[in-house]
């Protein structure tokens, strides 16, 4: 009798061998099943079988599955995925399919029907580069969004034959997609997201793993439909960081299409409003074929900046520089809607030099420092109290100054001033605005940016959107303001940019629409440094109650990383340092080839529990 070997959803990357029992003409990889796990009982995965062996085996309590629910590519793309992330080939599989139904689901048979032809006003060239029956790469860059919903639908048009998956990093937007797309393509499409019920997630995969030519949509959950004729992924926005799944594995949705798509020999298209520095590097370096849309030339709303200085601001809005409290009056008057975007949600106080805007940071996490007393501050973020400094490190003032700075206080000031006026502070993507005349928000502004006409949108402080230590910062907020200004509706709005720090590249290139100075810049800074894309990071994380145990556990591991001679670019504690009342505690390792620290890395894992992460989108 052959042994079944099965996965469960633990760290330890093993497979465990079950004697099949009377399940033995009912079992095949890609099936779930329950069997006794030391004390207790756990759901695990067929992965294969292997040759009977001397020992003593537990049986196989219950089948779950009458079908394959996880077809061989599946499968194989999980093990990749375990590999790569660092992840136990159980957990890889848990992240597919754990919110699968156990009980079986009855599925209605539908009516597939071919997919009508339609004929596509896309360039031939582009057509030709998607149908080709070989991987390959393609980017297609939008200079407006409004034209996207035509393009990818006249690309999911053009396939004649075979199903087609279509990624969006939010539920709203792949929902927008899926309810215009469905009067065209009818039964032939879903709806795919991690929202649904498990009885409604089921159904569908059930329906995808039966069925042919369909058009699944949906958010990062679909890279895995279980398409058997898969012909075509098309991922939007590929670079959002949406797509990178914070529980382990912590895979980015990106390289796991990328791999698929490799694996089959399709296509992946990739749909950008604006390449980020990868994306960038990546088309120039390897000559991968980029399309842009509309063709013609696009007008884009200039861009302003102004500088942030004691001496130019406002009396009455003390948080706009006088042209912009101008043209904020202005626009009230003329009847247009204002945003005002801020990157601080409430009031927080932090202390700073009045001369050049230095903001004193903790030495400990780089928290902001609030004022105690008169001879006492205290971090925001770790709660750590020190002297109350007596000048500026920068610039050798005195003139230390407490600042209120938030949302709620512009918000609260705005309203002292303008009583009639309906502001709205909305600080998620989710539920209704209503009227307004001025709404606040940070990064949540995007989708309604796509339904509302602005007529003004201010930026408080360009500078608070990166200001913390993360290499990626300042392109986040260069790709976000880059977004936006492909989805204004308002070809008259006008964006103002207010920062203490008018002369960086950044916002050279966002005043001048030349993005390829903020890339070069970058290129240059990454490759001296060594960070993606030049190399890989790899996050390992520790977390704890308590500050000296967690301490004594970096010890050790430090000390493993030094026996192994693996090269650590940074350990201390993680920014910022305490979340949900856990102190956190990283490393940082720079490597070329992921696969040159697999082995070092799984140990760790299994020695000290910690969390790895492989190219963070946050370091």
């Amino acid at each position: 009798m052959r042994l079944v070997k099965v996965v469960v959803d633990i760290p330890l990357n093993r497979e465990f061998l079950y004697l099949p029992g009377k399940f033995e003409n009912k079992i095949s990889p890609g099936m779930r099943v329950l069997v006794p796990f030391r004390n207790q009982k756990k759901i695990g995965w067929v992965v294969g079988f292997s040759e009977e062996k001397e020992g003593e085996y537990k049986e196989i309590l219950k089948v779950y599955d009458k079908e394959v629910l996880l077809t061989p590519e599946l499968l194989e793309l999980s093990k990749k995925i375990s590999d790569y992330y660092f992840s136990s080939y159980g957990e890889a599989l848990s992240a597919i399919s754990k919110n699968l139904s156990l009980k079986t689901i009855h599925v209605e048979e539908k009516e597939i029907k071919e997919r009508k032809y339609y004929k596509t006003e896309i360039p031939e060239s582009l057509i030709s580069s998607i149908m080709k029956e070989s991987f390959t790469k393609v980017f297609i860059r939008f200079k407006k969004e409004e034209v996207k919903e035509k393009v990818y639908f006249d690309i999911l048009a053009s396939i004649k034959d075979g199903s087609a998956i279509l990624l969006f990093p939010q539920i709203y937007r792949a929902q927008k997609y899926y309810e215009k797309f469905k009067k065209y393509f009818g039964e032939n499409i879903i709806f795919f997201h991690g929202s649904l019920s498990k009885k409604e997630k089921t159904a569908l995969w059930l329906r995808m793993l039966k069925g042919k030519n369909l058009i699944v949509i949906g958010t990062r959950i679909s890279v895995f439909s279980p398409l058997r004729d898969l012909k075509l992924i098309i991922i939007d926005e590929g670079s959002n960081f949406s797509y990178k799944e914070k529980q382990t594995p912590k895979y980015d949705t990106f390289k796991v299409a990328e791999w698929r798509a490799k694996d089959r020999g399709i296509p992946l298209v990739i749909g950008e409003n604006i390449f980020s520095v990868g994306e960038y590097y990546m088309v120039k370096e390897r000559k991968i074929p980029v399309f842009e849309f509309p063709r013609e030339k696009v007008i884009h709303p200039p861009i302003q900046i102004f500088h942030l200085r004691k001496e130019k601001m406002d009396n009455r809005l003390p948080f706009f520089t006088r042209e912009t409290a101008f043209l904020f009056e202005q626009t009230l008057l003329k009847k247009g809607k204002i945003g005002i975007l801020h990157n601080r949600k409430g009031i927080p106080e932090f202390i700073m030099c009045e001369i050049c805007n230095y903001k004193f940071l903790c030495d400990k996490c780089n928290g902001l420092l609030i004022i105690l007393n008169n001879k006492k501050v205290m971090c925001k973020l770790c709660n750590t109290e020190f002297p109350f400094p007596e000048k500026c490190p920068q610039c050798g003032s005195r003139k230390i100054i407490q600042k209120t700075y938030g949302l709620e206080k512009i918000k609260t000031t705005i309203q002292q001033n303008y009583p009639s006026l309906k502001l709205v502070k909305k600080m998620d993507e989710d539920g209704e605005i209503g009227e307004f005349n001025v709404l606040l928000a940070a990064k949540s502004i995007e989708r309604i940016i796509e339904e509302v006409e602005f007529s003004l949108l201010i930026f408080v402080n360009g500078d608070m959107f990166f200001n913390f230590p993360d290499y990626k910062a300042e392109e986040d907020f260069f790709l976000f303001v880059n977004k936006i200004i492909s989805k204004v509706k308002n070809e008259d709005c006008k964006i103002i940019i207010q920062t203490p720090n008018p002369y960086l590249t950044i916002y050279k290139s966002l005043k001048e629409n030349k993005p390829e100075i903020f890339y070069e810049k970058e290129i240059s800074i990454r490759r001296f440094l060594l960070y993606p894309p030049f190399t890989n990071i790899i996050k390992i994380e520790i977390e704890g109650k308590k500050v000296e145990r967690l301490e004594e556990k970096a010890r050790k591991i430090e000390e493993y990383l030094k026996r192994e001679k693996i090269f650590v670019a940074y350990s201390g504690f993680s920014y910022p340092p305490l979340k949900k009342g856990k102190y956190i505690y990283k490393f940082l390792i720079k490597t070329e080839r992921i696969e040159d620290v697999r082995e070092e890395m799984e140990k760790l894992k299994e020695d000290f529990s910690v969390s790895i992460d492989v190219n963070p989108e946050r370091i």
